[in-house]
């Protein structure tokens, strides 16, 4: 996939979800602006960049959408949220125990605006 501010920006977002948490793909798409839809997440996750921890994103209810396109994807999906200390309830994901809360995005997203202001140069 070719490389877009929003694809940028959405990758970016991914790269906020701490390890042992994951997200859904609109839940992702819902702190873009304007927003994406969990389908063009899915998309712009298909070729996600080498440090994009794309396997945190999962569907809404904890189902490893990307089995649909190839269960290897899927079941290297689950060894590294397993190793990260992801809980399964079968075949999905724990959402109660594991899914970013709104209030969750609220932190980690204050947390990006605050380094970028203490960023800029004449902020020293």
């Amino acid at each position: 996939m070719p490389e877009s501010p929003t694809r940028d920006r959405a990758l970016r977002v991914v790269s906020l979800i701490p390890p042992g948490r994951v997200a859904g793909y609109s839940d992702v798409g819902a702190q873009l602006m304007p927003r994406l839809s969990g389908l063009l997440i899915g998309r712009i996750l298909t070729h996600p960049e080498p440090d994009t921890p794309w396997w945190r994103v999962v569907g809404r209810d904890g189902t490893l959408l990307v089995a649909k396109r190839d269960p290897q994807i899927a079941a290297e999906q689950r060894a590294r949220l397993l190793s990260e200390g992801v809980d399964f309830l079968g075949e999905q994901v724990d959402m109660v125990a594991h899914a970013l809360t709104p209030a969750d995005w609220d932190l980690l997203l204050a947390r990006v605006v605050h380094d970028a202001v203490d960023d800029r140069p004449d902020a020293m």
